[in-house]
């Protein structure tokens, strides 16, 4: 493999860990709540219909780690598909 190659994957690596990690301790010691739930309390108020689920929805506590998983997966596939998708030149 090309040097620039593994520097590349062992910063993913890094970085991915890190929000992770920052992600999983901000959910544990600060106080996340969303604005869906702000919304579905006031829409609940006031018309006195309760939410109904339409989709599994992810657990409250694991929304912070499974967004950020959502995230970094987008991300590598955008970033690999990205020359198919924008570019013109060829590789060198």
């Amino acid at each position: 493999m090309d040097r620039f190659v593994v520097y590349s994957i062992a910063l993913l690596v890094l970085i991915s860990s890190a929000i992770i990690v920052a992600s999983y301790v901000g959910h544990k010691k600060g106080e996340l709540e969303g604005t869906d739930d702000i919304v579905e309390d006031l829409a609940t108020s006031a018309t006195h219909v309760q939410a109904k689920e339409i989709v599994p929805a992810i657990p409250e506590d694991m929304e912070p780690i499974g967004f950020t998983i959502a995230g970094i997966l987008g991300g590598l596939l955008v970033g690999y598909f990205w020359e198919d998708m924008f570019g013109t030149g060829e590789r060198k």
